[in-house]
């Protein structure tokens, strides 16, 4: 009996390292490119259908952020292939998609605060200099 309990709790300590995402926390870079992203969506009037899409499928963020890795390829053409890899990591965590929608609210409601956001997501645009890419 002494010997299946302890396979069991080695099963259990597996398992609950298999399924770690890492921690939750977000980092000030994190933040930095969730507003970048909210500020780009709200620039385009988007932020409405945005969070109506984010709400209905925060469930399913792991699962979204997995299906980028998919589109990677083709997605790359369009954004910067570093800053799409760390949005795809970014987005398996729920707090970053709860953030997401927190700062489209933000912007929705403040439109002048998108104008404190500098970089930009497109390709040719500097997001560490502040270019949007346009």
């Amino acid at each position: 009996m002494g010997r299946v309990r302890e396979i069991l709790r080695c099963i259990a300590r597996e398992l609950r390292v298999a399924f770690d995402l890492g921690p939750e926390e977000l980092s000030a870079e994190d933040h930095r490119l969730l507003r970048i992203i909210a500020a780009e969506i709200a620039r385009r009037k988007m932020a409405a259908p945005a969070i109506f899409a984010l709400e209905t499928l925060k469930p399913l963020s792991f699962i979204g952020s997995q299906a980028m890795v998919v589109l990677g390829p083709t997605i790359t053409n369009l954004i910067r292939p570093e800053l799409y890899n760390r949005v795809q990591l970014l987005l398996e965590k729920r707090v970053a998609v709860e953030q997401l929608i927190l700062y489209l609210e933000e912007f929705q409601a403040h439109p002048e605060r998108m104008e404190e956001v500098e970089g930009g997501l497109m390709v040719g645009g500097e997001m560490d200099q502040g270019g949007r890419g346009d």
